[in-house]
């Protein structure tokens, strides 16, 4: 999944996505960044957290591409 930045948008505290959900055992990336990420289910899709560090001095400055290990089907 990747969130395409607005114009001078810093990357959010939490990112939610609707679409779907991952497995329970799934990992979460913010790829450029070896930091495992928290995420949760909520309703039917998930939210990530991006904690401080990752925040402060993210991968890149316009797009966040996230790598989920595992994806219910």
């Amino acid at each position: 999944f990747f969130y395409l930045a607005g114009e001078d948008e810093k990357i959010p505290y939490e990112i939610k996505i609707n679409s779907h959900q991952p497995e329970a055992s799934a990992e979460v990336y913010l790829l450029g960044s070896s930091k495992k990420l928290n995420w949760k289910k909520d309703g039917d899709g998930f939210k990530i957290n991006i904690p401080e560090s990752v925040r402060e001095a993210p991968p890149s400055s316009y797009v966040w591409t996230f790598k989920i290990s595992k994806l219910k089907t």
